[in-house]
């Protein structure tokens, strides 16, 4: 209201970080968990589990819910007298999450086309690798040079990779998967999204 002068406190950084999640979120299971006692580590007992949901979340509160949510669906399709989530819910909610993920709301398309984000997620998908080059971009889809190098401006664009600093052999220049569903994605062998 006029009475705070907030340039006198410089930079405030309001994004969320992998340590403030869990946190967050047990906060939240504490408050719908009977007796209010239960935890994120009482629900996912591997610390693997919970360490791969939480990055897979990519620090944000909403699609951690989101992917408990799927997860909880798999649960329930199952079993539903259980105290904690089995491997085999947790695995198919990680994939449901992230091949499911609303892709072309975070990721608006570039040049007006729909579908766009996805279809560059596909072209990532068919190589099947996390790390790859211009030319096994090229090799699996039979495009040429300039096609692929187009390709992969609009993957860096849309963050879905990055030019890895670590060179190759002859120099060849890498491309790294950074986001997390994606890779999860290529590690569990699927190859395409709808």
């Amino acid at each position: 209201s006029g009475t705070v002068r907030f340039d006198k406190f410089g930079f405030i950084d309001v994004r969320w970080k992998s340590s403030d999640l869990e946190p967050l979120i047990n906060k939240r299971i504490k408050f719908f968990s009977k007796n209010g006692n239960k935890t994120l580590s009482d629900l996912f007992p591997n610390e693997l589990d919970r360490t791969e949901i939480v990055h897979l979340a990519n620090n944000s509160p909403r699609d951690l819910i989101t992917l408990l949510s799927d997860i909880y669906r798999e649960q329930s399709n199952n079993n539903q007298d259980v105290t904690f989530f089995d491997g085999k819910s947790i695995s198919r909610g990680l994939v449901s999450f992230c091949s499911n993920y609303d892709y072309d709301s975070i990721y608006p398309s570039k040049s007006g086309r729909n579908k766009e984000v996805k279809s560059m997620i596909n072209r990532i998908l068919g190589v099947r690798l996390t790390r790859f080059t211009i030319k096994q971009l090229a090799d699996t889809f039979n495009l040429n040079t300039p096609q692929s190098e187009g390709q992969i401006r609009l993957m860096i664009n849309y963050r879905l990779i990055r030019e890895d600093d670590i060179l190759g052999p002859n120099n060849i220049k890498y491309y790294e998967v950074i986001d997390p569903k994606v890779e999860y994605l290529i590690k569990r062998i699927i190859t395409k999204i709808e």
